[in-house]
């Protein structure tokens, strides 16, 4: 179920990010990004909560290169609603939009997703590479004898 919704986060998230138009300057299919935020949340606590599992750590690294994709335009998101007249709109499409006005809250609002996102993956990493590890140390090798 968390990996599922970590899908879901990762789908809404790209839609978000490429679906829609910017009218007059309106960059409110960037709110897409609270629902991620909310499924990544759950999702990574499920997964996390769950017995580790390769395929968990598996079917996890297939999202990264879209994850990889949202974390370089949160970037850009931040530094453009950080700069003075910027528009989210000139990042998520062509340069040359009005501002909409909440570019620096879309911007901390994807920056945090993308921490969330990626804490989340290098924690699953962790675990599971952890908990192999301590597999192979409960589990003397046997020598043969000489």
């Amino acid at each position: 179920m968390g990996l599922g919704l970590i899908y879901l986060a990762v789908l809404n998230a790209a839609l978000a990010l490429v679906g829609g138009t910017c009218s007059q300057g309106d960059a409110s299919r960037l709110l897409g990004g609270v629902l991620s935020l909310v499924l990544y949340l759950f999702g990574f606590a499920a997964v996390l909560s769950a017995p580790p599992s390769r395929w968990s750590w598996g079917l996890l690294v297939l999202v990264l290169p879209i994850v990889g994709y949202e974390s370089w335009m949160s970037v850009r998101l931040l530094v453009e609603g950080a700069r003075a007249g910027g528009a989210a709109c000139s990042v998520i499409q062509e340069p040359g939009n009005l501002p909409d006005g909440r570019e620096t809250v879309l911007g901390g609002l994807w920056m945090g997703m993308t921490l969330l996102a990626w804490g989340g993956v290098f924690a699953v990493g962790y675990r599971t590479l952890r908990r192999r590890g301590l597999a192979e140390a409960q589990c003397p090798k046997v020598r043969a004898p000489r």
